[in-house]
């Protein structure tokens, strides 16, 4: 898969407030009551083990506890975003929509580049290594709703009584984090997610040579701009193809035209 790079971006400067939608939402309303209402019901035996593990005295503190590290991931998140190639799509540097929306207004640029060398970069960062169990790059999932915290999940992370990282609580969590409204479904995206809990403003990632093999200019890019680019794609991915687009004569397209 060769996608095509976006931004890496604080979760804040989104232009998406809901995205990602860091929010604790229930369907139970955070009612402690509706809670013991679910255990009594569905799960009698365990009704004074869940009382005793998560007694109404400890509900506040148990919801300000999971807003805090909602508050945590939103302050130290930083989000690479990209359109992956697919087959059954509009190839995404031929896409007007992204060039208008992200490409300000075809003055801006599209990067095309290795996914297994952007994740190598990436997993080295954070001194791991690639692996399945560890690859940076989900799948963005679209969807009218926001996701939910349901009964189930409380019932089941209290009365495992486990750490987070290994109960349905943290999955449904991590299923936030790729979660977009389906208005957004178009965008076919990709992402991950990097930490920084000492800045907002920027987050650094070295790439290997032969990591960007690809950049397209918009055809509003202006030739100040595109001159650096051009520098700077030729000095640090010399081995990088550069295009300039053009609007096509007898279509509502791009075409796209070598300069190197």
């Amino acid at each position: 898969m060769a996608p095509y790079g976006r931004s890496v971006t604080h979760a804040d400067k989104l232009n998406d407030p809901f995205d990602p939608p860091f929010y604790f939402i229930t369907d139970f309303n955070k009612d402690y009551q509706a809670l013991i209402k679910y255990v009594q019901q569905y799960h009698p035996d365990n009704l004074q083990r869940f009382k005793k593990h998560l007694p109404k005295k400890n509900w506040e503190n148990f919801l300000t506890q999971i807003e805090e590290y909602f508050n945590k991931c939103r302050n130290n998140a930083f989000i690479f975003s990209t359109c992956a190639i697919d087959n059954n799509q509009e190839h995404p540097k031929d896409s007007l929509y992204m060039w208008g929306h992200y490409g300000n207004g075809h003055r801006g640029i599209a990067i095309e580049f290795d996914t297994n060398l952007l994740k190598r970069a990436v997993l080295k960062s954070l001194g791991k290594k690639v692996t399945e169990e560890t690859d940076p790059l989900f799948k963005i999932c679209y969807q009218s709703d926001q996701p939910k915290i349901t009964c189930r999940t409380i019932y089941q992370f209290v009365i495992n009584n486990e750490s987070s990282e290994k109960t349905e609580l943290f999955d449904t969590i991590q299923f936030l984090l790729s979660t977009k409204s389906s208005v957004w479904k178009k965008e076919n995206e990709w992402r991950f997610i990097l930490s920084n809990n000492k800045s907002k403003r920027k987050i650094g990632v070295a790439l290997e040579d032969d990591t960007i093999t690809a950049l397209f200019l918009g055809c509003r890019t202006e030739d100040h701009v595109k001159d650096d680019l051009i520098f700077e794609i030729q000095h640090k991915f010399p081995n990088a193809k550069i295009y300039k687009s053009k609007i096509a004569q007898d279509n509502f397209a791009l075409v796209f035209e070598p300069l190197f």
